[in-house]
């Protein structure tokens, strides 16, 4: 049976955290959805946890399990077998708003269907635990906006929800490099961005988190710096796309920071640079970067 939504949760050894986010989903108003629990190689006891929560039977759980290979790559695979006309990845150590989804199908349905093939989904607001908005409110009730003009040039450059059309999000695979388990996903949401697709977003705060210590976010440079491949790539894609010039340094003093980490030479990188606008000013700042990293 084909879905309104899928909620898709990549995990990694934190199994114990999945029970906040399903007693969430349990409470859930709008019920026609699935979750797929995407298991990256755990070795704790998560598998044993999912088979606790399918057992009840409340809702529909989809369980997969593979070798750790990382979030991005998870998601890759994940579109490709979700049933819900639109995807939603859910961090395991995060919870929904009780009415989320149901926030989430209205906004849909509020596009009129002869022009949803102009979006790629729905955006909505973060908030902490503690309910705190974590991405400012915004002024209207939604906003009809692709995700670099709402994020850099709108201004909410804040973590968001993002809900993307199934469909499209199984064409514009995360980049993957062997023996690397992290990409960006700022990566994929861009060149959506790019292709012309906007992005309805509500104001209504729909998914609660907090920063772990042993997060992604709390070990940002430590994971670049580990997947140092994947990190360059990125930097190069994301530095060739329509961003504000202040950005497009910043983005591009990376390129050249890590890619030094990586041990190119300043003519290679500047080479392999894809759009070479402020590669000059960006190169001595990620010279700079790299020598107060080392």
């Amino acid at each position: 049976m084909i879905k309104d939504i899928t909620v898709f949760t990549p995990t990694y050894n934190r199994g114990e955290l999945l029970t906040n986010l399903y007693e969430s989903l349990i409470k859930q108003t709008y019920k026609n959805f699935e979750w797929i629990i995407y298991d990256d190689g755990s070795i704790d006891n998560t598998e044993q946890i999912v088979e606790k929560l399918k057992a009840d039977r409340l809702i529909e759980i989809i369980y997969v399990k593979s070798a750790n290979m990382g979030k991005h790559v998870a998601m890759n695979k994940g579109a490709d077998i979700a049933k819900g006309e639109l995807f939603f990845v859910v961090d395991s150590d995060d919870i929904l708003t009780e009415d989320a989804l149901k926030t989430i199908v209205d906004a849909w349905n509020s596009i009129p269907v002869n022009e949803r093939s102009e979006y790629s989904g729905i955006g909505a607001l973060k908030g902490g635990f503690d309910k705190k908005s974590i991405t400012k409110t915004l002024n209207e009730q939604f906003i009809d906006a692709n995700y670099i003009d709402f994020s850099f040039y709108m201004g909410y450059t804040q973590d968001k929800a993002e809900i993307y059309v199934t469909e499209i999000f199984k064409k514009y695979k995360f980049p993957v490099f062997e023996g690397e388990n992290f990409m960006t996903e700022i990566v994929v949401f861009l060149k959506i961005a790019e292709q012309g697709y906007k992005m309805r977003w509500v104001n209504k705060v729909v998914y609660q988190c907090e920063y772990k210590e042993d997060g992604l976010s709390k070990n940002s440079f430590k994971v670049r710096l580990k997947n140092i491949n994947g990190t360059v790539h990125a930097y190069n894609l994301i530095s060739s796309y329509k961003l504000p010039s202040k950005v497009l340094i910043r983005y591009k003093a990376n390129y050249f920071r890590f890619g030094f980490h990586k041990k190119s030479g300043l003519v290679k990188l500047k080479n392999e640079l894809i759009d070479k606008k402020y590669w000059s000013v960006a190169s001595i700042l990620g010279w700079v970067l790299y020598k107060k990293d080392k």
